[in-house]
């Protein structure tokens, strides 16, 4: 009778302590966890929107550039043709491009406004680079890169080596 007792008691025990275990923000550290979760996401959207997306092109050898120029009418078929997947292949096996310069890349083909070239986003801004550089601040300028070109890290840390 006892054991029975015992054994009803622990049970009682696991459950009220599988309630408030269950219960978000049941004790100060997760309340303090969830506010500050809460400002850093704020703080992260806020940023977002101050820096508008902007895609550019990334440096393309000649060879790339023909090959794309070479399948642009293909291109504009299958899109014609709603064979997205098949047109983002073609343009990053072309190219070698990340997914999402392709992706912007047909967007402009189907849209008609043409991407912006690197050369055009970073020609005002190569000075400043060159000089974050010689003053050994290589990550501020791959940063500045990033900002301005929504390149990823490896095309950006290979654009700022080349200056």
């Amino acid at each position: 009778m006892s054991l029975i007792l015992i054994i009803l008691v622990g049970v009682a025990v696991l459950v009220v302590v599988a309630v408030i275990i269950s219960q978000p923000g049941s004790s100060e550290h997760d309340r303090a966890f969830d506010n500050g979760a809460a400002a850093s996401n704020s703080a992260r959207d806020k940023r977002m929107t101050q820096m508008p997306p902007k895609v550019c092109l990334p440096p393309i050898d000649p060879v790339h550039q023909q090959a794309l120029n070479g399948i642009d009418a293909e291109l504009r078929s299958l899109l014609r043709q709603n064979r997205n997947i098949e047109a983002l292949k073609r343009v990053r096996a072309a190219t070698g491009w990340g997914l999402k310069t392709a992706k912007a890349y047909l967007e402009s083909l189907t849209t008609g406004n043409p991407l912006v070239s690197a050369e055009q986003t970073l020609e005002p801004v190569t000075e400043e680079l060159r000089s974050l550089m010689e003053s050994n601040r290589k990550v501020e300028a791959i940063k500045r890169v990033r900002a301005l070109t929504g390149w990823d890290l490896r095309t950006s840390k290979n654009y700022v080596e080349r200056l």
